[in-house]
């Protein structure tokens, strides 16, 4: 529980950070200025735009980041590294949920 429970507060820092913070910010808006010059090579465009709306959903952000969080952890990468990173986005929707009530 200890360890889930590290991992779960390691993914939702480093979520948060990535999303949210003001640190963060001139590389969020570096993505998303990137995004906004196409380029003749389509996959490029698609590549941007899926990561301009990582850094900026802390939903999307925490799957990924949890998956390469739980493989940095464990060193291992199966269906409950999947399963892992999927709990963190329902832990935070639910608290999300709950503290706009």
């Amino acid at each position: 529980m200890k360890e889930y429970l590290f991992y779960l507060l390691t993914v939702v820092g480093i979520g948060y950070f990535v999303t949210i913070s003001d640190l963060a910010k001139p590389f969020r808006e570096f993505v998303a200025r990137i995004n906004k010059t196409k380029v003749k090579f389509k996959p490029l465009n698609w590549l941007w735009d899926k990561l301009e709306g990582v850094t900026s959903c802390i939903y999307c952000a925490s799957f990924w980041i949890g998956i390469s969080v739980h493989f940095t952890i464990y060193r291992e990468f199966d269906v409950t590294t999947v399963f892992s990173a999927f709990s963190v986005m329902g832990f935070i929707y639910v608290v999300k949920t709950l503290s706009n009530k």
